[in-house]
């Protein structure tokens, strides 16, 4: 690890990740969550300075998703309720491939919606990546589709993936659950507990999530996967 690399994760909590190279999206639970007297959720900054989406917002109360300080082993989740919340923020410019996306979250229960893990800010053919309850898969998209089926539902989930048109990945805890061609779309930006026309709600604890606009080795995967379980108690 360089000198610059080092210094790096100091300033960004190395008990994450191993390096924050190209890391464009860092949302974590335990810093940034600005509340109001009810823990109501109206901004997540970014931990990682990047050129656009410093903060993810939501300006109306009632569709604020709710922090609980030690939702998961002592550490705190924002909280969607699956009726109304969600944070968005979007891109200066849209973001091409390849990226890695990496999401710790206890997923919803399986039902009769499209219960959203996260989704790109626009258009639906810009999609990143949700949990659909209905099938209870986790797909990619990006004008094609990949999708693949998790071990459970309803429990901790930490998701990797890796957008790279043909050679795209879905991971669950580690685990290749899909592979395949997700297109080769634009992503406009992100959002959290609605899809991208601010429907299909999903309830969820997020713990964290990171974007890095490269592919990220495996190992590095892995020890940010293994990093996350150890803080929120995850099984991997």
């Amino acid at each position: 690890m360089s000198i610059q690399q080092a210094r790096r994760r100091r300033v960004l909590g190395g008990d994450i990740v191993p390096d924050t190279k190209d890391l464009r999206l860092f949302m974590d639970a335990r810093y940034g969550v600005t509340v109001d007297s009810a823990n109501r959720v109206s901004h997540w900054e970014n931990r990682v300075l990047s050129p656009d989406a410093q903060v993810m917002v939501q300006a109306v109360d009632a569709q604020k998703p709710t922090l609980f300080p030690a939702r998961r082993n002592s550490h705190p989740a924002v909280v969607f309720d699956g009726t109304t919340d969600s944070l968005a923020v979007q891109f200066a410019a849209p973001q091409a491939q390849p990226m890695t996306i990496i999401v710790a979250l206890k997923s919803p229960a399986s039902s009769a919606s499209n219960e959203v893990i996260y989704a790109s800010y626009g258009s639906g053919t810009h999609r990143i990546q949700f949990l659909k309850a209905t099938s209870d898969v986790v797909a990619a998209y990006m004008g094609a589709g990949l999708a693949g089926t998790p071990s459970a539902v309803g429990g901790q989930h930490i998701f990797s993936s890796v957008y790279d048109g043909a050679n795209s990945i879905i991971y669950e805890k580690g685990v290749s659950i899909a592979t395949g061609n997700i297109g080769s779309n634009l992503i406009d930006g992100i959002k959290f507990g609605k899809n991208f026309n601010d429907t299909d709600p999903g309830d969820m604890d997020l713990y964290c999530f990171l974007l890095y606009t490269r592919v990220l080795p495996t190992s590095d995967i892995r020890t940010i996967e293994k990093n996350i379980a150890a803080i929120w108690d995850i099984p991997l």
